[in-house]
């Protein structure tokens, strides 16, 4: 993920659905990058400031629609990082 960059990853998600994942982070400093996740109506519903190495997440959606993960690295101007997630739905 290239310096000053937001990158937002959608999850299509229904009422009741469970999501569970993780991030994982690499990139010195690791600590640059934010991530936080909103539901469809771009309500903050995970804040997890600024998570080192590997962040676990959870939430059960709602709303339907479109819940979206935030991964930032406006905070620094120079140093790229290497994001990866993964995450399953659960139907309920």
């Amino acid at each position: 993920m290239p310096p000053g960059n937001t990158v937002l990853v959608e999850i299509a998600a229904q009422t009741s659905n469970r999501v569970v994942g993780q991030i994982s982070i690499q990139g010195a400093p690791d600590e640059d990058l934010s991530f936080w996740i909103t539901d469809p109506s771009n309500k903050t519903i995970v804040q997890a400031g600024r998570p080192r190495g590997r962040k676990d997440f959870a939430f059960t959606a709602s709303a339907n629609g479109n819940h979206t993960l935030h991964f930032s690295n406006s905070a620094t101007i120079m140093l790229n990082k290497v994001v990866s997630y993964s995450y399953t739905l659960y139907w309920r």
